[in-house]
């Protein structure tokens, strides 16, 4: 009987561990030290220039603020610094983490191409990421309001930055043991978007902002492979125009280039605000319909209900 209360007991115990550790992952949305921190080796190829508009003293005034967080998406964790300008952006590494310790494993032979394939298919991923934020910096950097990109852990800045989580903890690191990207603050589409009455004028403005950050991104000859608009673009706070905001899925593609194409692809992005329109704000749909039209003049989306 005793060593069945002691086994109860202990169970307990570790049921109230699990579940206290649950409900704080919840409540700081998942974010720890330990989700940001990497084990990849630097990768010369992930290099970058420093940014020629920023010197290293002015990159160091702005992390010189605390940042707090934002929120996250399917690649980083987001801190908006303390003067609303900038957003640091954290990798999480959960996703990224090398799947190599597969290969220690006692795995039946069968096994052998299924793990190879886990790892093959991790490493393409990092690669896919890294080489896509590396092109935005290079190539779009007036499209994306990269300030600073560092995907290889060296001593460029030796700063350390005071980040906030959601749950008001301070921690203090030290960011080049970290790969992450500071970039311009901007609104993300859907809380740019009007809900009730709207100025046409304005709002047809931004559309053709998003239009034609579209058709700059394509005449570099450079696809985006996720078609979202709400989640990966923006407005930009300190001036009118728009911008990505998420950079991750962007890769050479020269095809991108023709008129045609192009044309096209603003045209599948516009599809998707639509879509939210029709749902959200029906009112929005003529005048996505009329910069539809703009280019492509066979484009009949609004039979499309």
């Amino acid at each position: 009987m005793q060593k069945f209360k002691r086994y109860s007991f202990l169970f307990l115990a570790i049921l109230i561990v699990a579940a206290i550790v649950h409900f704080y992952n919840k409540a700081a949305d998942g974010f720890s030290l330990r989700q940001i921190q990497s084990s990849l080796k630097n990768n010369p190829s992930n290099e970058l220039a420093a940014p020629t508009d920023y010197t290293r003293e002015d990159l160091r005034k702005i992390l010189s603020q605390p940042f707090y967080y934002i929120g996250k998406g399917a690649q980083c964790y987001a801190f908006a610094s303390e003067d609303g300008k900038y957003v640091i952006k954290f990798f999480k590494h959960k996703h990224l983490r090398p799947l190599t310790w597969l290969n220690y494993l006692p795995i039946p032979s069968a096994f052998q191409p299924f793990c190879t394939k886990k790892i093959e298919k991790r490493e393409k991923r990092i690669r896919d990421l890294f080489a896509s934020y590396k092109l935005a910096f290079e190539e779009m950097r007036d499209e994306t309001g990269l300030i600073y990109v560092h995907l290889n852990r060296r001593p460029d800045l030796l700063k350390s930055v005071q980040i906030v989580d959601k749950l008001g903890m301070k921690h203090t690191i030290l960011v080049d043991h970290y790969e992450y990207i500071l970039q311009k603050r901007a609104v993300q589409v859907l809380d740019a978007l009007p809900r009730g009455a709207f100025s046409e004028d304005e709002f047809r403005s931004k559309l053709h902002q998003l239009c034609q950050v579209i058709l700059q991104r394509c005449e570099k000859g450079i696809k985006d492979r996720d078609p979202a608009v709400l989640r990966n673009m923006a407005f930009c706070l300190a001036e009118p125009r728009a911008v990505y905001i998420d950079t991750g899925a962007f890769c050479k593609d020269s095809s991108m280039t023709s008129e045609k194409v192009a044309r096209k692809d603003v045209v599948l992005r516009l599809k998707e605000l639509r879509i939210w329109a029709k749902n959200n704000n029906p009112q929005l749909i003529q005048v996505i319909d009329s910069v539809v039209q703009e280019y492509d003049d066979d484009a009949c989306l609004a039979n499309n209900t």
